[in-house]
């Protein structure tokens, strides 16, 4: 399976660079969904249950509030939702089990400090900043459902588990 998965992903970059994209951040969302989606098809083919993959508005509520009154909305580059509950006609009503940002060169506090402590309030329980800048991925993850821990910083060197999938490893070398 490992190797089905290193050939789409091949071949979506190949795709890229025959199509002439040069731009980074659409490259890396973009090998960012090929391989999420290949795994969460798989799974779905083994487990009959897939996680499923969206790009919705998240709407990040408290315990018990109404939806329509939440004031944190925001629009992740990817995110991940594996519970199907949270699926509204607006976008995903509360934390998606997983979240990447890339960096915006105008605005990085945007995602290395507004967003990190938002997403650590409502609980997101991966959160993954990548900087095609400076080619660094820093890996949030919670706790016992706590706070974050201090996050693990990679590069585009490096192989980074998902921690929310027991079997996937993205190679970005």
């Amino acid at each position: 399976m490992s190797f089905l998965k290193l050939l789409i992903f091949v071949i979506c970059l190949l795709l890229i660079i025959f199509v002439g994209i040069d731009n980074i951040w659409f490259s890396l969302l973009f090998s960012f969904c090929i391989l999420i989606v290949f795994h969460v098809s798989i799974g779905a083919f083994y487990l009959q249950s897939p996680p499923i993959l969206q790009t919705p508005n998240v709407i990040l509520v408290e315990e018990e509030q109404d939806e329509r009154q939440a004031t944190n909305v925001v629009q992740p580059d990817i995110s991940i939702i594996c519970d199907k509950k949270k699926l509204t006609e607006r976008g995903c009503v509360g934390a998606p089990e997983m979240i990447i940002e890339v960096v915006s060169e105008y605005n990085p506090s945007h995602d290395y400090v507004r967003k990190l402590n938002l997403y650590n309030q409502f609980k997101v329980k991966e959160y993954w900043i990548v900087n095609p800048n400076n080619q660094t991925i820093l890996i949030y993850r919670l706790k016992d459902n706590e706070d974050y821990l201090p996050p693990e910083a990679y590069t585009f060197n490096d192989k980074v588990k998902v921690g929310i999938f027991e079997d996937l490893i993205i190679d970005f070398a």
